[in-house]
Order: C-alpha cells, then structure tokens, then sequence
C-alpha cells in the first residue's frame, strides 16, 4: 500500500480514468473522485459489508495498532 502525505488542492491519477483529489482536510478530509459512472465507487464500510477487508488494509490496521500501543493514542481526547 502506498501512503501519501497530500494537501488541499493535490491529486492523483490511478490509470487513465480516475482522479482523486484533496478536497478538504480539517477533522475529516474530503475527496474529490472523477471516475467512469460504471465503475462503483464506494467507501470501506461499504464495501465490507459484502466482501472480505483488503489484505493490504488489514496490514495497515495492524501497523496502526501496533503504533499506538507503543506510543500511545495521541488522539486520545476526541475518543468517547
């Protein structure tokens, strides 16, 4: 999986087809997606509700679980 650090305004281009663009970051970010009308879009809880997480996002949970073990939740105060 390929981690990117973006701003407002960046983008990218996956083949010739799709552009995904920073709309917005603030306490969530919001992405632009200019795609083919028959390619499904969807988000990751969506999608999880019919088919397995993808491998390469299982991996990034773990690494994230693993992080904040060991440094701690550095977002701890916005959880409930």
């Amino acid at each position: 999986m390929l981690v990117l650090g973006v701003k407002p305004g960046d983008y990218l281009v996956l083949g010739d087809d799709v552009v995904v663009q920073v709309a917005e970051v603030g306490n969530v970010v919001r992405l632009a997606i200019q795609a083919p009308r028959e390619m499904p879009v969807l988000r990751g809880a969506v999608y999880e509700e019919d088919h397995p997480t993808p491998a390469c996002v299982v991996r990034q949970r773990q690494k994230l679980a693993e992080r904040l073990e060991q440094e701690g939740d550095p977002f701890w105060y916005l959880r409930s």
